[in-house]
Order: C-alpha cells, then sequence, then structure tokens
C-alpha cells in the first residue's frame, strides 16, 4: 500500500557514477557537514580518484568516503592516501571501466579543489595524476618502503607494484 502512495509521482535520480559533473560540489557540500569546523579541501588527485569510483552505495557512500577521509587527514588537504583502499584500488584496477571525467573541473595537479572549477583547467590522465600524487607522497615521506605502505593503507607489494606500474623508482620510498 505504501509503495503505491509514493509511487503516484515517480521521481528518477540518475546514480552517482553517472553524474560526475556533480561530483565536486557534492563533494564541497559534505566536507561542510562532516567537518564543520574545518576548512578541508580535496586534492586534484583524490578528486581524480573519486570521478572513477562507482559509488555502489550513492551519495550516502561518497559521504562516508569523505567522513572517513577527514578522520584520516591531520591538515586540511584530503588526498589520495586518506581514502579508503577500497576506492583507491578500484581506481587502479579499472579506470578504463568508467567514463573519463568531464574537462570542466578536472584541476591541474599543483591546485586545490574545493568543489568549484578554477579558470584555465585542462584534463590530467588519471595515471599522470597517481604518479604525481604518488610521487608526492614519497617525496615526503621520510621512513622505509614498510613505513610508507602501512601510512598509505597499502601492503608494502601492492606500494612495490603501483610505483612499478607508474614508472617511479621504488627505492625512493
Amino acid at each position: 500500500d505504501l509503495y503505491f502512495r509514493i509511487n503516484t509521482f515517480p521521481i528518477t535520480v540518475p546514480p552517482l557514477r553517472v553524474r560526475a559533473e556533480d561530483l565536486p560540489l557534492l563533494v564541497a557540500s559534505l566536507l561542510e557537514r562532516v567537518a564543520p569546523r574545518r576548512q578541508l579541501t580535496l586534492s586534484p588527485a583524490a578528486m581524480q580518484v573519486l570521478s572513477v569510483y562507482a559509488f555502489p552505495g550513492n551519495v550516502r557512500e561518497l559521504r562516508n568516503v569523505l567522513e572517513r577521509a577527514s578522520l584520516m587527514c591531520d591538515g586540511e588537504v584530503i588526498g589520495p592516501e586518506h581514502l579508503a583502499e577500497e576506492v583507491v584500488d578500484q581506481t587502479f584496477s579499472q579506470t578504463s571501466s568508467f567514463p573519463a571525467p568531464s574537462s570542466h573541473w578536472a584541476p591541474e595537479s599543483e591546485g586545490v579543489v574545493r568543489g568549484h572549477p578554477a579558470e584555465g583547467d585542462s584534463v590530467l590522465d588519471l595515471d599522470q595524476v597517481q604518479r604525481e600524487a604518488l610521487l608526492q607522497v614519497v617525496r615526503r615521506h621520510h621512513g622505509s618502503r614498510r613505513d610508507l605502505a602501512r601510512k598509505l593503507g597499502l601492503s608494502e607489494r601492492t606500494l612495490y607494484r603501483r610505483l612499478r606500474a607508474l614508472g617511479l623508482d621504488d627505492t625512493a620510498a
């Protein structure tokens, strides 16, 4: 009975995975809700990772991913290393099965996304974004590869494979 009452005027909302253009605004809004006292932003690499993820749980899952990332992030910029491992793993393993994000919000690698596109932004190759993000983490980390892998929430072997796949010298870690 309830179904027929609700179904009087059906509203269809497409899943988040096909609305990549809505992601920056949703991220900005959700970051303000999950961490209202912090001025959190999302790095370009993290935004690129989220744009490729399928979000089977839709906006509720996006909120959970951002809430977890806000807890893992000590600073004001959420990077790929703060995202859940399954989100990042899907980015690395299934990038070809999802459409490329639209060019109006893919930021330059040095900028920071707050949910609004900057003027003159161009589309970056996902491998390039991942390579730059990992390279930044490797350069900032002054410990062993094992410590770096633990900090990223990866196994040492997975970190080694990713570094090798992206053409980075694993001895730099």
